[in-house]
């Protein structure tokens, strides 16, 4: 679901964060931030074009954790896990989709009326 939303956004990268310290990794060449194609380097790139907050990108990489236990460790996770990670990407799917649609759906409303 996550690499959809990236490819339907044009996510095909974004900053490299270092797993230990949370920070950036930074490229010695040109001082800018290291890049990747990874999910969760594309995840880095929908906060970095302003498509999801900080916290929303923290939410799915949690969502993302979540995923790579059940497909690579075949950990079946409970239904509270499962309940937890579709309110995180439908949340993410909100601040994507609908939010924009329904703003979208006012300004045509106000220009009418006016």
């Amino acid at each position: 679901m996550v690499e959809g939303i990236c490819a339907e956004q044009n996510i095909i990268d974004g900053p490299k964060r270092n797993q230990e310290t949370g920070e950036f990794e930074i490229n010695p060449d040109n001082q800018q931030p290291k890049r990747g194609r990874s999910l969760d380097c594309k995840i880095e790139g929908l906060a970095e074009r302003h498509l999801l907050t900080e916290p929303e990108a923290r939410a799915l990489h949690q969502h993302r954790y979540l995923g790579n236990s059940a497909l690579h460790e075949l950990e079946v996770p409970s239904s509270e896990r499962l309940d937890i990670a579709i309110s995180i990407i439908e949340h993410a799917m909100e601040t994507l989709y609908n939010i924009p649609a329904q703003a979208g759906n006012l300004s045509r409303m106000r220009a009418r009326a006016r």
